[in-house]
């Protein structure tokens, strides 16, 4: 079955990543919550610091799209994608750091479509 679960760290910071030491962690995490009375006093971590989109990221994604496939959602080839590369760089890196600056992003974007006609699976928005 294997150790599926990431090491840990413990209250001083140290990675821990017995399982046994891994359950204690987990378990003491989430007993803890019924002596906090309100959300606001429960620990959180602040979201990831994820750089900005820039044009090399931009270009190297489209480079790598790979041709000959069906279009996307949008019905739109990634031929034409890769022939409009340079009007579409500077509207897509705009729009990925827009939707990152504001953490969120229009629900098209999230889906990408499979070639065997299933509903399409999420993806994480840095994935361009």
């Amino acid at each position: 079955m294997g150790n599926k679960i990431t090491p840990l760290r413990n209250q001083e910071g140290n990675l821990k990543s017995k399982i046994s030491e891994k359950e204690s962690l987990i378990f003491h995490g989430t007993s803890i919550l019924e002596t906090i009375e309100r959300l606001r006093d429960i620990p959180h971590q602040h979201p990831p610091n994820i750089p900005p989109i820039n044009e090399e990221n931009v270009e190297t994604t489209i480079s790598k799209l790979p041709s000959r496939n069906a279009p996307g959602p949008e019905d739109i080839s990634k031929e034409l994608i890769k022939l409009e590369q340079n009007l579409q760089t500077p509207l897509l890196i705009n729009l990925y750091n827009l939707c990152l600056k504001q953490r969120t992003h229009p629900k098209k974007i999230e889906r990408s479509p499979h070639s065997n006609n299933k509903e399409g699976s999420q993806r994480q928005l840095y994935q361009l």
